[in-house]
């Protein structure tokens, strides 16, 4: 197992960083290198031991592709 950092520094081709960096890093990517590290990292998320990391870049994501998700309330 390896944690989302390992990974998405594996797909960089850093030699380390701070999960930090790979926020700072992923904001500003664009929207295809953004799909990439979102593509592989949830292909490879029985690989990776910390899964509300790799929740965090796939709503991100969305978010910065201005997709909204909102819940939707049933009436009493």
């Amino acid at each position: 197992m390896k944690t989302c950092l390992d990974a998405y520094c594996e797909i960089k081709g850093w030699q380390g960083g701070t999960i930090h960096q790979c926020y700072e890093d992923f904001d500003k990517a664009s929207p295809q290198e953004r799909d990439r590290i979102c593509s592989y990292l949830v292909d490879n998320r029985s690989l990776i031991d910390d899964l509300k990391t790799v929740s965090y870049f796939t709503k991100r994501r969305m978010e910065l592709t201005g997709l909204v998700i909102q819940g939707v309330e049933a009436n009493d």
